[in-house]
């Protein structure tokens, strides 16, 4: 997908949400404008062991905006994901209704969806719960046809590169603990 509301043409979204009021679907994304209130980062919140501390960086919150771990007065980090991957996940339904039926036959196919999350690699099982809570309230595996997939931040990474590499990328694997892992990359005649 690369068109999101208000039709901006981007491979990414910003993950940002804000609320003007009590009623309606939140504004998300491309929809926040300089000035809103807005919530960023949320993601991070779903972690009650994280230490926003260490995200507590001048320069940081420049380039992030005001709403870097802000929750609203009323609203948790739960609800917030959901509400921002429910906007996500109408754009991708509306994206498959649109674009993946047979047009002449007016007939639409069902068509199964495997949806893959990042979580940090330092993420509890309990913050893992949440975010599969999150996900699951916006709708995502919804369908029985639909699978829900969740993959370390890292390993999604390590996975991307693997997938875009040539056959003839040389890999070094580095294990230092159970949470560190070095991957040197080069070409296999270096």
């Amino acid at each position: 997908m690369n068109k999101w509301p208000p039709n901006d043409f981007a491979l990414k979204v910003p993950s940002e949400v804000s609320y003007l009021g009590d009623h309606g679907s939140p504004r998300w994304g491309f929809e926040v404008q300089p000035g809103m209130h807005r919530c960023s980062w949320t993601k991070l919140l779903l972690d009650k062991d994280a230490n926003p501390m260490v995200f507590d960086d001048q320069t940081l919150q420049v380039v992030v905006g005001s709403g870097m771990l802000y929750l609203p007065v009323g609203k948790g980090a739960v609800t917030v994901v959901t509400d921002f991957l429910r906007e996500i996940y109408r754009r991708i339904d509306r994206e498959i209704r649109d674009n993946c039926h047979i047009r002449q036959a007016r007939i639409r196919l069902p068509v199964p969806v495997d949806f893959w999350f990042t979580v940090p690699a330092v993420w509890s099982e309990q913050a893992k719960s949440l975010m599969e809570q999150a996900v699951r309230g916006a709708g995502f595996g919804s369908r029985r046809m639909d699978r829900l997939f969740t993959i370390a931040e890292p390993e999604a990474a390590a996975l991307s590169v693997f997938h875009n590499a040539s056959a003839d990328l040389k890999v070094s694997w580095h294990w230092w603990n159970v949470d560190i892992v070095q991957l040197i990359i080069g070409n296999a005649a270096s």
